[in-house]
């Protein structure tokens, strides 16, 4: 069981890691094109909807379950209080930053207003960075098992 939870665990922090890294690298060859970009941000706001929220309710939800059925590692081990925080604020980030945002890009490609544009896509560009090391940290975390 421990192994089929860990398995899921990884895959659906592969897929947060791995959306996360696809959208930063794609975004900024899509934003000089309105139509292009707009059908970008159309497809952001629905991975910010889809794809990150349920890799991190499947990354919570087997973490939750990983330690439960764990001898070895409780909820007061720094890496899951870690993996917690992280759930969290990428959860905030996703509905307060990412969806957000993709909607004001969407707006902004269609009326192109590139002043807005630029906004939009150094704001994403901002809460992609802070996604990616809260990532980078709670790998770090889990893979070093840290405070046990």
């Amino acid at each position: 069981m421990r192994t089929v939870l860990l398995i899921i665990h990884i895959l659906a922090a592969g897929a947060w890691i791995g959306a996360s890294v696809t959208s930063g690298f794609l975004s900024a060859r899509f934003r000089s094109d309105n139509v292009v970009g707009a059908a970008f941000m159309r497809a952001f706001e629905a991975m910010g909807r889809l794809l990150f929220n349920v890799a991190g309710i499947v990354v919570l939800i087997t973490g939750i379950w990983l330690v439960i059925v764990s001898d070895a590692w409780s909820f007061s081990d720094a890496f899951v209080s870690i993996g917690f925080l992280v759930v969290i604020v990428g959860a905030l980030l996703g509905i307060f930053g990412f969806v957000r945002l993709a909607r004001r890009g969407v707006a902004a490609h269609e009326s192109a207003n590139a002043a807005e544009i630029a906004s939009v896509y150094a704001r994403l560009r901002a809460f992609g960075t802070i996604d990616l090391v809260l990532l980078v940290v709670a790998v770090s975390a889990m893979v070093g098992k840290w405070g046990t």
